[in-house]
């Protein structure tokens, strides 16, 4: 579930005021595989770029990654969708002045 940091912490600040406490999990609504989410960007950026899927074998890493990385929690704060929340952060990032 990409997740935009600006919607983690502005919830995750709502909850401390609230007074919750313990485990939440906190992400965008909706997955994405890391192949869908480049291709949004790419698509939001107005780029005709085709992306490619690779076996994740392909990047090995130090520690075991299970097969099914999405989040499964009983207790979650469920955000905007992702692809949303990605459309209002690539609209404001690409009108900033270089």
């Amino acid at each position: 579930s990409p997740t935009w940091t600006r919607d983690f912490a502005e919830r995750a600040l709502g909850l401390l005021q609230e007074g919750k406490s313990g485990l939440v999990h906190l992400v965008n609504a909706g997955e994405a595989t890391r192949q869908e989410y480049v291709a949004e960007i790419l698509r939001l950026a107005g780029r005709k770029t085709r992306v490619e899927g690779v076996d994740s074998g392909s990047f090995p890493r130090a520690a075991p990654v299970p097969e099914d990385e999405r989040l499964k929690s009983k207790r979650k704060e469920i955000l905007k969708k992702w692809k949303t929340a990605l459309k209002v952060y690539l609209k404001n990032e690409l009108q900033k002045p270089n």
